[in-house]
């Protein structure tokens, strides 16, 4: 494999679209599981 001359980079490019993509599941995730401790807190008042 031929060498490259680190002065010739231009430019820098990651791979990233995976983690940019996946932060609406995480962020769903959390609220379903926020609204689910919510509706139990309040299902469980209702049962007094």
């Amino acid at each position: 494999m031929a060498r490259m001359d680190p002065s010739s980079v231009k430019a820098l490019c990651f791979d990233v679209f995976g983690t940019v993509v996946d932060w609406r599941s995480s962020i769903i995730t959390r609220e379903m599981r926020e609204l689910q401790t919510k509706e139990e807190g309040a299902w469980a008042f209702r049962c007094r």
